[in-house]
């Protein structure tokens, strides 16, 4: 599920592996992997994007995707080099922040591909139901004179109950 805030250049995509994320059992550990497709929806008006920074709740007190964010795989695909940073100074959330790599620091978005972000192998919480993950972009819009600005949007993770066991 997707909802772009009004705020954010850039328009985002959720794919989650395996389709229907289940929590983890006191006996079965699981993962989950998030594709986060990253786009201009408009080839008319360009976006130049000098970072993207997802943010994962860990809270475990509250709705969190899971608490051992440093065991999460991080990765990308598309166009261009970015670098990946991870932040776990605050107890209740994992930063990763994408950056372009190039000369300039800046990656186009022009309406043709997408960047895809990968976090992967996920260590899933035991709790099932809906986690918001934070999205700020920073960006500027080749048609307007204005600076670098901030976007934000979320998208949400849906963890479904487990299963009833059969006996």
């Amino acid at each position: 599920m997707t909802e772009p805030a009004a705020t954010a250049n850039l328009r985002y995509t959720l794919t989650t592996t395996p389709e229907g994320l289940l929590p983890a059992t006191a006996d079965h550990a699981r993962q989950g992997r998030l594709e986060i497709t990253a786009g201009n929806p408009d080839s008319r008006s360009p976006a130049t994007c000098r970072s993207i920074t997802l943010t994962v709740p860990t809270d475990p007190s509250g709705a969190a995707l899971t608490h051992y964010p440093e065991r999460i795989n991080t990765g990308y695909s598309g166009p261009g080099t970015w670098y990946i940073e991870r932040n776990f100074a605050d107890p209740g959330s994992a930063v990763f922040t994408f950056r372009p790599s190039n000369r300039r620091h800046e990656a186009r978005f022009d309406g043709s591909a997408g960047l895809v972000l990968i976090l992967d192998a996920i260590p899933l919480t035991t709790r099932s139901g809906d986690v918001e993950l934070k999205i700020s972009d920073e960006t500027r819009s080749e048609s307007g004179a204005y600076g670098f600005t901030s976007g934000e949007a979320t998208v949400t993770v849906t963890i479904s109950p487990a299963p009833a066991q059969q006996n």
